[in-house]
């Protein structure tokens, strides 16, 4: 077993993508932000340092199962206190998951401003070992000409919003967070391509010119090996595709990645909207490099849902021991000099706890199985006891009206389902027979929901821990289409170490109880008087 260590200062630069310079977000001096890798079995140890001056942050390892140490997870106020300027704080992690998966910070927007890397996790025994020569690590990204902190008041408040809750439209899209990186490669030889989307609110069309590839792997799950001409792939997800690379190397051929644009506000998008990005797969530098987008007529994507885990689990069938309907939608919600757009699940948007989550269940003893401790509202929902499938999906409808909900991505499980819509999904025409369903269902951790859609998901709740549900859209995420699964709580306070002396000290110089419900009261764990009302206008923690 390998001790990965690593240092992460994090502070701004300035970069000049796109004819226009704007900071980011730099990881040891260095954007884009360094690969991390490891093997099956091994621990990593990040030492988080936050220079960014005045603004909290949390790391997040998107995918990563975090069993027994949800500590780690890195999500504010529901695992963890955000780390103030000034302060570090020690992630340290086992790698128990085989495949492709990505850091990125959990604070409002960071991310797209640079707070973010691949996370790929080796395996010796991976049922695909030696059937490919080399790697390569691909990410697409969107490109904003400005930092989340301006933008996301712009979105949220109703009164600077000048499309009536629209959200922020990117300027451009990246590739390896550039616009034209080149991927050497070889006549005769496969390559393993981990295609990571990174962004903060695009869908990306993947295509190689004059190739296709075989996907054998999903956001860390092995596939039985699927050919494809294209791929769409959602913020937040991955894919592992093999690609054979042509016999002779008389020419070089263009990588496009084009952001689907139809889930834009077209009253929103810039006139100088870049939506595709040029990449070259370079078989000889001699010869000429492409120097525009291939025409790409109609893309040939395959449906996610159609691929097969190849460990072969099947479906778990029968009737589920709790089944719950999650329906999304978007609301104004108004405080005095705070009015805001907002999103939530049930009608109910999602708030901030005066006391993270995990120490909420830590010090609340038998009251932490009582939903009331978390939220004065229906929810947080409370899990008992998961491994998920994705069991049924529509396509939805579309129209210039509709704004596209999702991706999703839970943390830590596999999947899960919400509808789009006013409606149900057996309205929709859902059955749930398990005759109507894959006996081998696909499962990944991030998935779309389709406009007046739905997707459902089965899971066994197996992993006790404080968990964040959420759309990985981070726009969504901001306005409050997020909540948290408190699972298996009384587990929990059983087989979960105390909170680091590092992160006490971090929340006692932000005045963030250790101990106490939602609204801070450790006496009375029922009690939710000063509970937050309505997320201020704010990023990251006050500080």
């Amino acid at each position: 077993m390998e001790d990965i260590r690593g240092k992460s200062p994090f502070a701004r630069a300035t970069e000049s993508l796109s004819c226009s310079a704007r900071p980011v977000i730099a990881i040891n001096n260095q954007w884009p932000s360094p690969t991390i890798r490891g093997n099956i079995g091994d621990t990593v140890t990040v030492n988080v340092k936050n220079n960014l001056g005045n603004e909290t942050l949390t790391i997040h390892w998107h995918g990563i199962f975090q069993t027994g140490n949800n500590a780690n997870d890195g999500t504010p106020m529901v695992a963890q206190c955000p780390i103030i300027p000034g302060a570090s704080y020690t992630y340290t992690f086992h790698l128990e998951q085989p495949g492709t998966y990505w850091y990125h910070s959990h604070s409002p927007s960071q991310y797209m401003d640079g707070l973010r890397g691949p996370l790929i996790i080796h395996d010796p025994k991976s049922p695909y070992a030696g059937q490919y020569d080399e790697e390569l690590i691909i990410t697409v990204s969107d490109w904003y000409w400005d930092q989340g902190a301006n933008l996301e008041p712009q979105y949220l408040s109703i009164k600077l919003n000048q499309y009536g809750g629209s959200e922020p439209v990117p300027l451009s899209a990246l590739m390896n967070d550039q616009t034209g990186p080149k991927f050497s490669v070889q006549p005769n030889k496969t390559y393993f391509l981990r295609i990571i989307n990174i962004s903060g609110f695009s869908q990306f069309y993947f295509h190689v010119d004059n190739h296709n590839f075989t996907i054998i792997e999903a956001d860390g799950v092995y596939m039985n090996p699927q050919p494809v001409d294209d791929l769409y792939i959602a913020t937040g997800q991955r894919y592992g595709c093999l690609l054979k690379t042509l016999p002779t190397a008389d020419q070089n051929y263009p990588i496009l990645g084009a952001i689907d644009v139809k889930g834009f506000d077209p009253d929103a998008i810039p006139a100088n909207l870049q939506p595709n990005v040029t990449a070259v797969l370079m078989y000889n530098a001699t010869k000429p490099i492409p120097s525009e987008a291939p025409i790409v007529n109609s893309f040939h994507v395959f449906d996610d849902f159609g691929l097969v885990p190849q460990d072969g689990t099947p479906l778990l069938r029968g009737t589920p021991d709790q089944q719950i309907v999650l329906a999304l939608s978007f609301f104004d919600q108004s405080a005095p000099g705070n009015e805001q757009y907002r999103a939530g699940f049930n009608n109910i948007t999602y708030i901030p706890q005066k006391v993270p989550s995990l120490y909420t269940v830590l010090s609340a003893g038998k009251d932490a199985t009582n939903p009331k401790v978390y939220d004065g509202g229906p929810h947080p929902l409370h899990i008992h006891g998961h491994n998920v499938q994705l069991v049924a999906r529509s396509n939805g409808t579309y129209s210039s009206s509709d704004t596209v909900h999702g991706p999703k991505h839970k943390h830590h499980f596999l999947s899960t389902g919400i509808i789009n819509s006013n409606s149900n999904a057996t309205a929709m025409g859902f059955s749930n027979s398990s005759s109507s369903m894959p006996a081998v269902p696909m499962r990944r951790d991030t998935w779309m929901v389709a406009p007046n859609g739905y997707t459902v998901i089965r899971f066994i709740a197996n992993n006790p821990g404080t968990w964040f549900l959420h759309c990985h859209m981070e726009w969504h995420m901001d306005a409050g289409l997020l909540l948290t699964l408190i699972e298996a709580p009384l587990a929990i306070q059983s087989g979960q170490p105390n909170i680091p002396s590092q992160m006490q000290s971090i929340c006692k110089a932000q005045s963030i109880p250790l101990a106490g419900n939602a609204a801070g009261n450790s006496q009375n764990f029922i009690d939710l008087h000063g509970q937050i009302k309505i997320a201020p206008l704010e990023r990251g923690a006050l500080v």
